[in-house]
């Protein structure tokens, strides 16, 4: 039904065949909710395969508002939504979120998926209490994926149905970490002493024993697994590629940012994950079906957000940098955390765009910018004295980056329903004119700094909700 619907939609010039990516081509929150909203009606099957709780994407659906971490964002729709073996999970909240969406039961879980445990999300804050802080949201995920790459700490889905296997499991991990973890018990019980810490919270309670701990967290993952045993598949893969040959179109829906990549992000200031737009389509299994001409997307913000430690050098810390947070609501899905703004960084973006395998832009918050006297775009770097348009391989070096500036003309403010009813007619020439410069200077500068010559911003995103969107082609 969405094949035949996308051929009488503005959509239909836009539109991949088969399998699609979006990715989020700078450090994360760049909308990709956003662009999911306005892709549902086209898509058949939405695809999770990388990434965990530690991500948050934001779905407007008729006046309601998802706040997904681990469901893929089409289930918000009612669509299939399925989740990989690539994906680390927390049962018990994947439960819980899964209680906002109508119908669950279009939610299908790979057995193969990694688990986070109560000792993983001990252990990921650990090190931030150390003095070793890169931001994470201790959530777990670093130490779950570290379980999955050794291999003899992994606890996956299938293990969640079997008490004896799972009890086991836990216990092998407990033992290795058992130092850590009884220091953080020491941690956790002296923050409760000091009224820091509600005892409900604590991670690694105190008063028990090392059996009374494993039995602690085998019963509460046992429960959970009973609660999700409906929704775990034999292996979602073959359900996938059945689908592609069905004739279903599909998207998988990358988590967190490109610069964010575990392997060429700005490590160590980055996620446990590969983030590109080929690396989440490899762990779903769905390579050789992507459409790379259409189907390659990066959300792309019209300034730039980062969460969490690292370096940030169009970073603004004073007053337009709070209203930038302000009017676009610059808060953390995940953690509640005020996001950190600047101006957008053409170098970092063509970065990802290069390395992100991304063909075509969809551009967020456009209508923001009109809160901003005189916006800037970073067009080049000065580092040591040197001026360069190459992101740097390192944090170090990058953090010593100071941005070269170019000013741009006030953008308008947008009147979103006239822009986009008179979008479909004009496309780009809908939007005001100095939202129009802003956005193709945008796109000639990441054409040119990334080398990808056939990158182009195929939308533009002038509100929140679904269908406030822009399109580069107008609709004949």
């Amino acid at each position: 039904m969405s094949r035949n619907y996308l051929a009488s939609s503005p959509w239909a010039p836009h539109f991949w065949d088969r399998v699609g990516v979006v990715a989020g081509a700078q450090w994360g929150d760049e909308g990709k909710g956003k662009f999911v909203s306005d892709a549902a009606p086209y898509t058949d099957v939405f695809v999770r395969s990388q990434g965990g709780p530690n991500s948050g994407h934001t779905v407007m659906v008729n006046s309601r508002k998802y706040a997904f971490h681990q469901v893929p964002s089409g289930a918000a729709f009612g669509k299939p939504s399925i989740m990989t073996a690539g994906m680390v999970l927390n049962p018990i909240l994947l439960y819980e979120e899964m209680q906002q969406v109508d119908d669950p039961s279009v939610i299908v879980i790979d057995p193969r998926a990694a688990v986070i445990t109560r000792a993983h999300r001990a252990l990921d804050g650990y090190g931030e209490a150390n003095g070793t802080a890169i931001g994470t949201t201790r959530q777990g995920m670093g130490p779950a994926y570290e379980s999955k790459a050794n291999r003899r700490e992994l606890i996956v889905i299938s293990d969640l149905l079997n008490r004896r296997v799972l009890r086991d499991k836990i216990a092998n991990y407990a033992r290795t970490h058992a130092a850590e973890l009884l220091e953080i018990s020491e941690m956790e019980q002296r923050a409760i002493l000091k009224g820091e810490l509600d005892p409900n919270s604590a991670l690694v309670p105190s008063g028990l024993n090392f059996e009374q701990y494993c039995e602690l967290l085998a019963g509460e993952l046992f429960e959970a697994g009973k609660k999700l045993a409906p929704h775990i598949a034999n292996d979602t893969s073959t359900i996938l590629q059945q689908a592609v040959n069905d004739g279903k179109r599909i998207l998988v829906e990358g988590a967190q940012g490109i610069l964010l990549d575990r392997d060429i992000g700005t490590v160590p200031y980055v996620t446990s994950s590969r983030t590109t737009a080929g690396a989440t389509l490899a762990d779903a299994g769905l390579s050789r079906y992507a459409d790379p001409d259409n189907g390659f997307w990066g959300v792309i913000k019209a300034y730039t957000t980062r969460v969490g430690g690292g370096p940030f050098p169009t970073e603004l810390k004073d007053d337009t940098g709070e209203l930038l947070r302000q009017k676009g609501f610059e808060f953390g899905t995940t953690t509640g955390r005020a996001r950190r703004t600047g101006w957008f960084d053409a170098v970092a973006t063509a970065y990802a765009i290069r390395m992100g395998e991304i063909k075509k832009g969809y551009f967020t918050k456009m209508d923001v910018l009109s809160a901003v006297k005189e916006p800037m775009i970073c067009v080049a770097y000065e580092i040591d004295g040197g001026r360069t348009t190459q992101f740097p391989s390192d944090a170090g070096t990058l953090a010593r980056a100071i941005p070269v500036l170019q000013p741009v003309g006030r953008i308008e403010r947008m009147n979103r329903h006239d822009i986009v009813m008179a979008g479909r007619k004009n496309g780009f020439d809908a939007l005001p004119e100095n939202a129009g410069f802003y956005v193709d200077r945008v796109e000639t500068l990441l054409r040119d700094l990334s080398g990808v010559k056939d990158f182009e911003i195929s939308a533009v995103s002038v509100g929140p909700w679904k269908g406030q969107t822009v399109l580069k082609q107008a609709f004949a």
